[in-house]
């Protein structure tokens, strides 16, 4: 993308930074990903007190897991296991997921949307900034990237 880096003045990117189309998909981004993090919470929370009701044990501390992050480390085979998931699963119209498929995740699914709506974002930045479809912005500059989109220095 170097080649291109010359494009970026501080002209393009205020103009950029103000068209109705930039501020819609920046808005859709902040509200997506805000969203994401408070089903996560929601949910960390809901598995959280489904998982004290259930002895799931850690197949290498043989301690108790009472953090549902961990449950990775159970045997995911195990009975106590598949209650717990089970428990899960029904308690979520209870906390405002009616309709969920089985197996599904809502924060999951609200994390792909957030994730869909930034790279959508970082997307449309590059073509809207001039800078060819073959461009791809490097992982390592990504978030400073983003971070510029959001907070655009306006001098």
């Amino acid at each position: 993308m170097n080649h291109n880096i010359n494009k970026l003045t501080p002209a393009s990117l205020k103009t950029f930074c103000r068209s109705p189309e930039t501020l819609s998909r920046i808005a859709l981004y902040r509200t997506t990903k805000k969203r994401a993090a408070e089903i996560k919470t929601k949910i960390d929370k809901m598995r959280n007190e489904v998982l004290l009701q259930y002895v799931i044990i850690d197949v290498w501390t043989k301690e108790r897991i009472t953090n549902h992050e961990i449950t990775y480390k159970a045997d995911l085979d195990s009975p106590e296991m598949k209650a717990y998931e089970k428990a899960c699963e029904d308690e979520l119209p209870n906390i405002g997921f009616p309709g969920v498929p089985e197996g599904y995740c809502p924060a999951l699914i609200a994390g792909h949307a957030a994730i869909r709506a930034e790279l959508d974002l970082v997307a449309y930045a590059l073509k809207a900034l001039g800078f060819p479809p073959e461009d791809r912005i490097q992982p390592h500059l990504r978030e400073k990237f983003l971070e510029l989109i959001l907070n655009p220095p306006m001098h």
